[in-house]
């Protein structure tokens, strides 16, 4: 996976959780001062909740199982073909490079 994307993916995870946490202390601290219609939408709003965090999770958990599941596909290609591997990393290294020194 892209480096970035999972940085990226990260910070949205945490932002959610932030979101999360906020939603939860405001229907905490707002549950004595809210009329009938309110409460009702209150709970909605708690257990869609509850489903987020739920869906956050198994996102999460698939996440790791894919990235977990590319490191051992990139092990036993490795293991495989040794000198494919060898020629792939130093095929990469020299384009770094070569970018590398284009931007100077």
């Amino acid at each position: 996976m892209n480096p970035s994307l999972d940085v990226q993916k990260d910070q949205l995870i945490q932002d959610l959780r932030a979101v999360m946490r906020d939603a939860e202390e405001l229907f905490k601290s707002s549950g004595h001062q809210l009329g009938d219609g309110a409460v009702q939408w209150r709970e909605r709003a708690q257990n869609r909740l509850s489903e987020l965090r739920e869906e956050l999770s198994a996102l999460q958990h698939q996440t790791a199982e894919r990235v977990a599941s590319t490191g051992r596909n990139a092990n036993a290609f490795v293991h495989r073909n040794p000198w494919a591997a060898v020629g792939m990393a130093s095929g990469l290294g020299i384009l770094a490079g070569l970018l590398l020194n284009s931007r100077r």
